[in-house]
């Protein structure tokens, strides 16, 4: 078993890492199931040699107790990765509702929502981005500071890197907005475009959590 894989470009980094132990025949990967298939031979390599080669690509291998159901630890870690990911999607849903009507209420509606308008209701778009961005989009951080430290980049890395440009705009917008503005020219906030994208992705792996859950309990 082995956690952290997003992608294509994480299972092809994996296997490299395996294949790359002097005694494996042969490593493959299967994303779905987020697992490892090594043919090896037993006196040239061993499963520590897998466990050091995998996490040496930024990548965890769980351990799995003497006698637990290998059934039964893989519905635990489902829960707890659905658990997660619903949280941090609860999150970002209550903020983000309110952050897009607060942002594009008069697109919506003909008018704004709200009876505030310029510094306070860029003010209140921060207020309600902050949670998405770093407790919502804390795992796009985590995974592409690990991608980061292996010198490698992935889809992590294009979620943070992406979001944080938009957020981090938006704040200099909001709070200095000399340094961003130009004669004639209206500056705009992104907050709710970060938070989107932060929610969105978050959904997918909701849905692809949730579906490679039933998938396993099936097999």
């Amino acid at each position: 078993d082995i956690e952290g894989m997003t992608c294509a470009s994480c299972v092809a980094r994996v296997e490299r890492a395996l294949r790359k132990v002097p005694g494996v025949a042969s490593a493959a990967v299967n994303l779905a199931a987020g697992t490892a298939t090594v043919e090896y031979l037993p006196g040239a390599a061993s499963p520590e040699s897998f466990r050091a080669a995998v996490e040496g690509a930024g990548y965890a291998v769980p351990r799995v107790e003497p006698g637990e159901d290998p059934v039964a630890r893989q519905e635990r870690v489902q829960r707890e990765e659905e658990g997660r990911l619903r949280s941090r999607l609860a999150v970002g849903l209550s903020c983000g509702i309110p952050l897009l009507l607060l942002s594009h209420g008069h697109m919506l509606f003909g008018g704004d929502l709200l009876p505030i308008s310029g510094f306070a209701a860029a003010v209140l778009q921060f207020l309600l981005a902050t949670p998405i961005q770093f407790y919502s989009g804390s795992r796009y951080y985590l995974g592409a500071w690990a991608a980061a430290r292996h010198g490698t980049t992935d889809m992590n890395t294009l979620v943070a890197l992406g979001t944080s440009v938009a957020y981090l705009y938006s704040v200099v917008a909001t709070f200095v907005p000399a340094w961003v503005s130009a004669e004639a020219l209206t500056v705009h906030l992104y907050f709710e475009t970060s938070a989107a994208i932060i929610v969105l992705v978050l959904l997918g792996r909701y849905f692809e959590a949730r579906a490679k859950g039933r998938t396993s309990e099936a097999v």
